[in-house]
């Protein structure tokens, strides 16, 4: 009898070691899918919006110890991604251009990355696959701490939600500072409620490594802060004693001021390598630039362009900066953040604000977020009313989300999803509640979360490659995502591979062609990607084909961001026009005055030089773009009323206008 249950126990922990094995295989696969899924957006994508000066800054960072490229951007994935290049002497920086010496980082790095005869494609590829590993690193960490709170299962449920998730393979491969920032907002809460229980050398370095790598990722890290004071005070409120474990050294601390003492050393010990690992990080140099350089009289005019005001953050950073408590670069980003989240143009539901709303990333949240997995939210919300136990274990990634909800609510940094990314894994982790269902009785919710997974399986499937452009059916989908949200939420520069497709497509190499023009948000060159006979129409960054032209009939493709004229102050403002320009009757005086520019661009380049020439380059040049630029608003106002005949990756819209609705938007 006691020999049959032996041999019954040791059958039932063979098979329980082979479920958990064919588990971590499912979990393997998962991670394969997301590295599949996020490569090959490498591959079909163009660069984003941010990507060049963050990839120019980690170049620079390592071959010059130099940093006034991006000091926002967040020192440690701009050197991350950089990792790469720093042995390739095939790349060539353009320290001779004046664009460098006067510290004009996107200037520089578009001059970089794409006129210094560089292979773009292969720096980008380099870079961008350094991402997806931090990416992968991020899911497995979901995987992990979902499976100590959930067991197996429930990580494989939190797994599941985060290798399909649309933002997350979105943003997975772009050389930006978000995905960094996720991953160690997570890993850090997670190592502070450990070391705080548990005080050993393992768990105080994996701790203090997580919080470096956090504030040299991003300059929202001091958010942590109040998160661990709150993990802080529920520490103290628990009747476990926390314990101090040095090798074959243990002591318990089980009086609740007595915890005090280890606390504060750990909070002491992180603060000390934090603080030094951001001074490792700058070379242990003050100055962004190297002493003596002929440029650091460009970068402290760039400093002192960021002082706004007076008010408490900005003393601090000052008296830092006076004192040289930490490099300049750094307390540069900070200074940089500040400023852009005073005032910042954003974009919902065809609305315009200088000042921000408060339901934005609510609003982000429930049309960019799939709907199986908010369904699998509240199903695991149910779940844990059969986990009270793990509410605890929870606590840490609570207290991460309700700062960041704060945060998001009260931003005025309007400006894309991204800003709230480590929000998602938060929900991940307690989504592994879900598996007390899949491996409970209840039928009908176990039917309903499997549904809910091959939908969200299928959605993700289903956009790919166009990871950044998902909007869920709330929002009508992708086609409609441009009449919801632009800017990094679905509009930030990566589809010039897309138009190019479609462009050949619509213009056959045999059979009549007809004009392409392109307003274009981003900043890659868009001949670097085979669109070098479009017509540039205005953009954020002007392109290098400019040239005078009608509006005629043909295809006018329009990025979506441009579409609604977002940053259209801006434009105007850096060109030395007045924003109120649109509606002091400009366009009616410079108009009679551009139809000879036209006739005589018409007759060929010698009569129009010879035209030009009659008042000088320069005042002709600033008529022709003022009118430039409200004719342009005229033809959005018309386009914005208008559904587009194509989209190229959701982003940028493309009319095929006739000359009877030409002929309407020149008579607006």
């Amino acid at each position: 009898m006691f020999i049959r249950v032996i041999r019954g126990k040791k059958k039932e922990f063979m098979r329980a070691n082979k479920n958990t094995r064919y588990l971590l295989i499912v979990a393997v696969l998962l991670l394969g899918i997301h590295f599949a899924l996020s490569s090959l957006a490498i591959f079909a994508k163009s660069p984003t919006f941010d990507e060049s000066v963050h990839l120019t800054g980690g170049y620079s960072y390592w071959k010059l110890n130099d940093y006034r490229i991006n000091p926002e951007g967040g020192n440690f994935p701009q050197r991350w991604a950089a990792l790469p290049l720093i042995f390739d002497n095939s790349i060539r920086l353009p320290l001779n251009d004046r664009s460098w010496g006067d510290a004009q980082e996107w200037f520089f790095s578009y001059k970089f990355l794409f006129k210094s005869g560089n292979d773009t494609e292969s720096i980008f590829r380099r870079t961008k696959i350094m991402m997806v590993f931090l990416s992968l690193a991020l899911g497995l960490a979901v995987f992990l701490i979902s499976k100590e709170i959930f067991g197996t299962k429930g990580g494989l449920v939190s797994l599941f939600l985060y290798s399909f998730s649309p933002t997350f393979i979105a943003h997975s491969n772009l050389v930006t500072s978000d995905l960094s920032a996720a991953l160690f907002f997570i890993l850090s809460v997670y190592f502070i409620r450990k070391t705080l229980a548990k005080v050993n050398p393992a768990n105080l370095l994996f701790c203090s490594i997580s919080l470096a790598l956090l504030f040299l990722s991003k300059m929202s890290a001091p958010l942590i802060i109040p998160v661990y004071l709150i993990l802080i005070l529920l520490r103290l409120g628990e009747d476990e004693p926390t314990v101090l474990e040095i090798g074959n050294y243990v002591r318990m601390f089980d009086v609740k001021y007595s915890r005090l003492k280890p606390i504060a050393a750990v909070v002491l010990l992180n603060f000390i390598f934090v603080y030094v690992s951001i001074w490792a990080a700058y070379g242990y140099r003050f100055t962004s630039v190297p002493e003596g350089s002929p440029s650091a009289a460009a970068v402290e005019l760039q400093w002192n362009d960021l002082l706004r005001g007076n008010d408490a953050l900005e003393k601090i950073v000052i008296a830092a900066d006076k004192f040289e408590l930490l490099p300049h670069a750094h307390l540069q980003g900070y200074l940089y953040v500040k400023k852009h989240s005073e005032k910042r143009y954003s974009f919902l539901n065809g609305e315009q604000s200088l000042e921000g709303v408060w339901y934005f990333f609510p609003y982000c949240f429930a049309v960019k977020t799939p709907i199986p997995t908010m369904l699998i939210i509240l199903i695991a919300i149910a779940g844990l009313c059969f986990y009270p136990d793990k509410l605890r274990a929870l606590s840490p990634f609570a207290a991460l989300a309700f700062i960041f909800a704060i945060f998001a609510i009260t931003s005025r940094i309007n400006i894309g999803e991204r800003h709230i990314m480590p929000l998602y894994p938060c929900l991940f982790i307690a989504c592994g509640a879900a598996a007390k269902f899949i491996s409970g009785k209840s039928n009908a919710i176990r039917v309903l979360t499997g549904l809910c997974m091959a939908w969200l399986a299928l959605e993700t499937l289903n956009i790919s490659p166009h990871f950044l452009a998902y909007f869920n059916q709330f929002a009508g989908g992708p086609k409609n995502g441009y009449r919801h949200l632009v800017d990094s939420s679905l509009d930030w520069g990566q589809d010039l591979k897309e138009l190019k497709r479609i462009k050949d497509g619509l213009n056959p190499e045999k059979g009549e062609k007809r004009n392409f023009y392109l307003s274009y948000f981003g900043t890659a060159s868009i001949n670097s990607y085979g669109l070098d006979d479009v017509i540039s129409l205005p953009g954020y960054f002007a392109q290098e084909n400019f040239r005078i032209h009608r509006y005629e009939p043909g295809y006018y493709c329009v990025s979506a961001t441009m579409l609604w004229m977002l940053y259209y102050p801006d434009i105007l403002g850096s060109l030395g026009y007045p924003q109120d320009m649109l509606y002091n009757n400009t366009f009616e005086k410079i108009s009679p005055m551009i139809s000879p520019l036209f006739d005589a661009a018409d007759k060929g380049d010698s009569k129009l030089r010879e035209f030009i020439s009659e008042k000088g380059e320069k005042f002709w040049l600033s008529c022709y773009k003022a009118y430039d630029l409200i004719r342009f608003a005229k033809l959005c106002a018309y386009l914005q009323k208008t559904k587009p005949d194509y989209q190229a990756g959701h982003s940028i819209l493309i009319y095929d206008l006739n000359e009877k609705e030409i002929a309407e938007i020149n008579g607006l």
